[in-house]
């Protein structure tokens, strides 16, 4: 049945909105402006006045800064996609993945014994005090099912093997799993394609890691991520035979085709997680040639992460003295 909230003149002002939200991104001027900073305070100093405008902006702290950036964005769009009479559940697969980020730094920072306030990220489904609550209770119903279902099993896995990776295994495929029941209930072909090619790109680039250390398939399937149009099964039966002929395979898919470049080139592992941000980046831009509707909201919502971690990337590198040639070509979106 079609989702009734997703008729696209429902979205007429939400859309308007968008466009001009649109010219609060960065351009190439202002990213010139970061990559040309004499150091890294200079650049957090910029970047701070450069969103001055919407709203106290914390001017001290890089990552601060960055959750800011990310979690104004949220807020906005969903005050005005709930004062158009959208669906109001639009933006929750996004804002899942803040709920297994807040709740992962909980139960990690409950094993050491310390605060895990300065971690946590607003925006989520769950608030982060709520969050922070429930772990310490052990009352994990205020989750989405699978998170909820995972909370108890990583809690344990962590407590048996110490390795904190297990409780990021764990979290992340309980996120996907609920982020792709959520997109099939929003029944928006543009979302249900974005979550599954962000699954995909994921398990592609674990794929990746996992051969190039010479680890067993098992290590692999434990990093495996549902919600993606490719199986498991696909990835395994490439296992013995490498990353370059999974490559040669997945390249020949449209949506994957950009992939050709690293079939004959031995990317680092770096240059491949650009590739595939720069894959992903382009099929939510493909929003750009609808006129208005549900797809507008979650575009920018992509574009504004992209930002952030072309911000991200900048402040690494001032910190670690890197040339400007070598920020510019780590920098996602082709700016």
């Amino acid at each position: 049945m079609k989702n009734a909230k997703l008729t696209d003149t429902r979205y007429l002002y939400l859309s308007s909105l968008i466009f001009v939200m649109e010219s609060t991104l960065a351009g190439k001027e202002q990213y010139e402006k970061w990559l040309d900073a004499e150091s890294f305070d200079d650049c957090l100093r910029m970047t701070a006045e450069f969103y001055s405008g919407r709203g106290e902006v914390p001017s001290g702290d890089e990552e601060a800064l960055l959750r800011f950036i990310t979690e104004n964005t949220v807020r906005e769009i969903e005050e005005a996609l709930l004062s158009c009479g959208g669906e109001e559940n639009l933006l929750v697969p996004f804002r899942l993945v803040s709920d297994g980020h807040n709740v992962k730094s909980c139960i990690k920072c409950e094993k050491r014994g310390i605060s895990p306030e300065s971690l946590l990220m607003s925006g989520g489904t769950v608030p982060k005090e709520t969050v922070r609550e429930a772990v310490e209770k052990r009352d994990f119903s205020v989750f989405t099912p699978h998170v909820a279902e995972a909370c108890p099993e990583a809690i344990e896995a962590f407590s048996k093997s110490g390795d904190p990776s297990v409780i990021d295994r764990l979290i992340d495929r309980a996120v996907f799993a609920d982020r792709a029941e959520i997109c099939e209930k929003i029944a928006l072909p543009y979302l249900t394609e974005l979550c599954g090619l962000k699954a995909d790109l994921l398990n592609f680039l674990s794929f990746v890691r996992c051969i190039r250390i010479g680890a067993e398939r098992g290590f692999f399937e434990s990093f495996f991520l549902p919600g993606g149009t490719l199986p498991l099964s696909f990835f395994t039966e490439h296992y013995k035979s490498g990353a370059e002929n999974l490559l040669r395979t997945l390249s020949v898919r449209p949506m994957f085709s950009r992939l050709e470049a690293a079939a004959d080139t031995e990317m680092s592992l770096g240059e491949l997680e650009k590739l595939c941000d720069d894959i992903y980046l382009e099929k939510a831009l493909s929003a750009r040639n609808i006129p208005f509707g549900a797809e507008k909201p979650l575009m920018f919502i992509v574009e504004r992460e992209a930002e952030t971690q072309n911000i991200r990337i900048i402040l690494s590198g001032k910190k670690a003295s890197l040339s400007k040639e070598k920020l510019r070509a780590r920098l996602r979106g082709g700016v």
